[in-house]
């Protein structure tokens, strides 16, 4: 029957209407529309608010940047609100890609030339470009607090069903993929808004499959962390962490007996890691307070790092490959822990070794670690050899930004985005201070919240101000990152006290 009975509620609910192509290319075309129209409103009211006059004859932007200096404009490094941003923010996933054309069309990301071209537009097309570079970037970190939580709540039902398996290698290997995760999503929490244009983002997602030729080896590949669904975010850093872990599983194949104890693979593991003729790993420390250095996908493309983001790497990497390694927090040093199944290293009668990843990967006994303690003046604790659980290790990543930045801050001329980075670590530390019924209340609150930030690194980026006078002074410095640091600990003022 061609149009069949009516259904009386006992049946399967109809299936939607089919959209065909052509609609979903109309209803696209028209946000764009709309999300260019009240991106064009709110730059025209900004413009009115930092006193910039697009309508000089002479087209001679300099005269523009020096009256907005020379005006000492108040708004500079404050948050600004407007009425359109919350429509912008709650149709994020409609606007996103027409915002990242629009931002990416007037800016001097890190990729482009500096050439003349990027000062020809009009104060009105650079700040416009401005507040749609301004508006990813709050999406980007709306997006990575939420995926936060989602990652805690995760991990916090696992540990709730098997807390009798906590000492167990499978638990072990289960908190490595989580440590990567949520050590992968510091970095995308730590991107610039440059970064973003340049890259993915979570608003963004893209297929993260294994393009390489070599990679046709999955028979052997141990478990992968690329299954897991939050991973898509940071496909160039595990991709990189699966291939070193393949080529350690090449060299069990070609050195060790098929039973290899897992201390002998974890010699295989060290050569391939720290041997400069493989990957070379090293400890940075001639730019040690460098904030990449913390950085999971940064020491990944470097090579160097601290000593807790190149553990990380170890850990990571050891997870691929079924190894068990831990985490220890030993006073100014964090060394990886291993339980030794063969008497070759230590000797007869300690069961517990380490591996310093900073100093080129040398195995520790334990009075050595008693010896690095000595070093900084403390008196020594067994406690010391505790493996740090998933949250310290994550402290131990805040506490290293936050001190990187802060060194940052004193600098005569600091590295860009580094106030707004600390902006952006100190929402997430904010956000992970608390339990679960009050994070997810206090997040829907904050997302919606989210003030756009003048940031003065953002204008100079767009041509807005000039590079002499912005981010050379230490006071000036200090005090932008003040401002952004009274936004993050927002409880329930509206942030327009602070525009």
């Amino acid at each position: 029957m061609a149009n069949g009975d009516d259904d009386d509620g006992g049946g399967a609910a109809a299936a939607p209407p089919e959209i065909s192509c052509r609609e979903l290319y109309i209803e696209k075309r028209r946000a764009d529309a709309e999300a260019i129209r009240l991106l064009k409103e709110m730059t025209s009211d900004l413009m009115g608010v930092l006193r910039l006059n697009d309508n000089d004859n002479d087209n001679d932007n300099d005269s523009e940047t020096k009256r907005m200096l020379e005006n000492g404009n108040s708004h500079m490094g404050k948050a600004w609100d407007h009425r359109y941003w919350h429509i912008l923010l709650r149709n994020r996933a409609d606007y996103y890609d027409v915002l990242k054309a629009t931002a990416g069309r007037y800016a001097q990301t890190q990729t482009q030339t500096h050439t003349t071209t990027a000062y020809s537009y009009s104060s009105h097309d650079k700040l416009m470009g401005f507040l749609a570079a301004r508006c990813l970037q709050n999406f980007h970190l709306g997006d990575c607090l939420w995926e936060w939580n989602r990652l805690s709540e995760e991990e916090e039902k696992q540990q709730s069903q098997s807390p009798s398996l906590s000492q167990t290698q499978a638990h072990k290997l289960n908190s490595a993929r989580f440590l990567e995760q949520y050590a992968l999503l510091v970095c995308e929490i730590q991107k610039s808004p440059l970064e973003l244009l340049e890259g993915h983002s979570l608003c963004n997602p893209t297929n993260t499959n294994h393009d390489d030729d070599d990679d046709d080896d999955d028979d052997d590949k141990g478990p992968s962390i690329n299954t897991m669904s939050t991973m898509y975010y940071a496909h160039r850093a595990t991709q990189t962490m699966d291939k070193i872990a393949k080529v350690c599983r090449e060299r069990f194949r070609e050195q060790l007996e098929a039973n290899a104890s897992n201390t002998a693979k974890l010699e295989v593991v060290n050569d391939v890691l720290m041997n400069p003729l493989h990957y070379g790993f090293s400890g940075n420390s001639h730019d040690y307070y460098n904030y990449r250095n913390v950085l999971l996908d940064e020491v990944l493309e470097s090579k160097t790092g601290m000593p807790l983001t190149l553990c990380v790497v170890y850990s990571c990497v050891c997870q691929r490959v079924g190894i068990p390694v831990q985490l220890i927090g030993l006073p100014g040093h964090v060394v990886l822990g291993f339980d030794t199944d063969d008497e070759r290293i230590i000797g007869n009668t300690e069961r517990r070794s380490f591996i310093d990843v900073f100093h080129g990967g040398r195995i520790l006994s334990t009075d050595d670690c008693r010896g690095i303690v000595a070093a900084y003046g403390i008196p020594w604790r067994d406690v010391f050899l505790t493996p740090l659980p998933t949250s310290a290790i994550m402290q131990r990543i805040f506490n290293n930004l936050r001190n990187c930045h802060q060194k940052a801050m004193m600098r005569p001329n600091p590295p860009l985005f580094y106030s707004d980075l600390m902006f952006q670590l100190h929402a997430l530390e904010m956000i992970k201070r608390y339990p679960p019924e009050i994070r997810s209340i206090l997040l829907e609150r904050l997302t919606q919240d989210l003030p756009i930030v003048l940031s003065p690194d953002l204008l100079r980026a767009y041509h807005l101000l000039e590079s002499k006078r912005i981010g050379m002074d230490p006071v000036v410095n200090a005090t932008h990152a003040r401002v952004l640091l009274e936004l993050s600990s927002y409880t329930g003022l509206s942030f327009n006290n602070y525009a």
